[in-house]
């Protein structure tokens, strides 16, 4: 999913109707060039400095985005509250679905803003905990792909492949399986993993508006609703 598709879901947009908004933003005369303006002359990055928006401001982030990159959304995301959608809904399943798909993206793309300056995707860094929860001991690739958070969207080789690319885990041939590559988190991937632990108090944060016993109470019904489990 897109930047930009985030954003819209966000903000109770449908795909579609994030895609036109980003033709839109794309198409303002007043965003061309704008990239390879300063920050500091840009009117829509000043725009947003000076005058936080209030909700419904999807079109003001998207046009950030599309003009001054990650950066600008970054500072206008932090300024924009994230207001619960008001249906209408079909029915009580259908509220959940979309609370829950509505808390997701709001969720990734905190998660993104944070990993970006690392360099690496939230899958990535799904790859590099499961390595570091091994302790050394090399795991395949085909064990990491039943590991992770989003198995069925990610490409497990090709993932492990940019991470060795940055140096950040080492292959090699298994010894089992000729077909499989068995993977360890290197030095420097334990060091990027230490760097970020430092930052993850700050998405605990974005969680507090409820207490830890609803929060122990929702993880409950979430981990029901995960298994399936429906008696």
């Amino acid at each position: 999913m897109s930047a930009h598709t985030q954003l819209g879901l966000m903000h109770g947009l449908t795909k579609t109707q994030t895609v036109d908004l980003r033709q839109q933003t794309e198409a303002d005369p007043k965003l061309n060039g704008c990239r390879t303006q300063s920050q500091g002359s840009c009117p829509r990055r000043q725009e947003v400095a000076n005058e936080p928006p209030a909700e419904g401001s999807t079109c003001i982030m998207l046009a950030v985005w599309v003009c001054c990159g990650p950066p600008a959304v970054q500072l206008l995301a932090k300024k924009t509250k994230f207001a619960p959608m008001n249906g209408p809904y079909l029915n009580d399943w259908h509220h959940l679905r979309t609370n829950l798909l509505r808390v997701s993206g709001w969720l990734r793309f905190e998660i993104n803003t944070l990993l970006e300056p690392f360099g690496i995707t939230q899958p990535q860094f799904n790859i590099l905990r499961i390595l570091r929860g091994q302790h050394g001991y090399a795991i395949s690739t085909q064990e990491i792909r039943e590991r992770m958070i989003d198995s069925k969207m990610s490409d497990t080789s090709r993932l492990v492949d940019r991470l060795a690319t940055k140096a950040l885990v080492t292959k090699t041939p298994s010894t089992a399986d000729k077909r499989l590559v068995d993977v360890v988190i290197s030095a420097q991937g334990l060091a990027v993993l230490s760097e970020i632990d430092t930052r993850m108090a700050s998405l605990d944060d974005l969680l507090k508006s409820i207490t830890v016993e609803e929060a122990r109470v929702l993880n409950g019904l979430l981990d029901k609703l995960s298994t399936g489990v429906t008696a």
